[in-house]
């Protein structure tokens, strides 16, 4: 898939007010559009797959994914996410 509005169309939804956000969802249509964004950007990577982002934002032991998207004319131009994960730092969890 490829997006059907260019970076210039993009930026000038931005700047002018124009692009729509609304929160991420973790259900299957949303994941689908983040993949095909994903690969839209990066088509090298070859680890996202549906299985994947399903674990990623909605089975994640450490919590779901916090984020938002943005839209132009109701495509999927921008994702954000907050991934939520367990670390460690010196020895301290």
């Amino acid at each position: 898939m490829s997006l059907m509005i260019n970076r210039v169309q993009i930026a000038k939804a931005f700047l002018g007010g124009n692009m729509e956000f609304k929160a991420s969802l973790s259900n299957n249509a949303s994941l689908l559009r983040y993949l095909n964004l994903f690969r839209e950007c990066f088509p090298s990577a070859k680890h996202y797959s549906i299985k994947y982002l399903k674990w990623l934002y909605r089975y994640n032991p450490c919590g779901r994914v916090i984020g938002y998207d943005a839209f132009v004319e109701n495509q999927l131009v921008a994702h954000y996410a907050c991934i939520p994960v367990n670390l460690k730092l010196h020895h301290n969890k």
